[in-house]
């Protein structure tokens, strides 16, 4: 995407910076990386946690501003906070500012998948060269998606077969990328329907394309 902005800001927070954010296909936060002092990362993550009758509360979203070189947009972005994983990935406690912190709010199927459900979230280092998901298997990193694949699929899938088989959930649109407004994170969703894809995968077992020898 060209002119993209390399900093965003929350219109109800000021004090906060944005260098990475995105969203799924329904608007709702999937990854976020802010930047600001430890007050106002602390009151992002409270604010959070408001019900929505209370003024201050960010529980039914925020709005992120991006401004490029030649426009400048404003976007609502949605939360579903309890769905929401916080991780602290830098501190820098001596600063003339005070203490910076570097927050992360993930989905939290990034941590522990959703075997139950057989949904995983993936985020992966954006390379600039992954626009879609065809490209997807070229990313350096891709061996996280079939790991996660084999680990939500209803079937068995030998090592081998993964990268068919995710190439077979790709055909079914039960992989997705979300949309990046910024920054590094590359973020997909692995979301199979158990009848579908265990009907697809024993038709590539009938017909000789999955094979028990690799």
């Amino acid at each position: 995407m060209q002119n993209t902005p390399s900093i965003g800001h929350i219109l109800e927070m000021p004090d906060l910076q944005v260098d990475a954010l995105c969203t799924d296909q329904d608007g709702y936060l999937s990854f976020l990386s802010v930047w600001g002092r430890d007050t106002a990362t602390q009151e992002l993550l409270a604010r959070l946690t408001l019900p929505a009758n209370e003024t201050a509360s960010l529980i039914q979203g925020f709005n992120l501003r991006l401004d490029n070189k030649s426009s400048t947009s404003t976007n609502k972005i949605l939360v579903i906070p309890d769905l929401l994983e916080k991780t602290f990935s830098r501190t820098f406690g001596r600063t003339k500012f005070g203490s910076i912190n570097n927050l992360w709010l993930y989905d939290s199927r990034a941590v522990k998948a959703d075997k139950a459900n057989h949904t995983a979230f993936i985020v992966l280092r954006d390379n600039g060269d992954t626009q879609s998901l065809d490209q997807l298997p070229q990313h350096p990193e891709f061996g996280n998606c079939l790991q996660q694949l084999i680990s939500v699929s209803p079937v068995p899938i030998l090592e081998h077969w993964a990268p068919v088989a995710f190439k077979a959930a790709c055909e079914l649109e039960m992989v997705s990328l979300h949309t990046s407004y910024l920054g590094k994170a590359l973020c997909a969703e692995i979301a199979l329907k158990e009848s579908v894809f265990q009907h697809r995968i024993s038709e590539l077992i009938c017909n000789g394309t999955l094979t028990v020898n690799a």
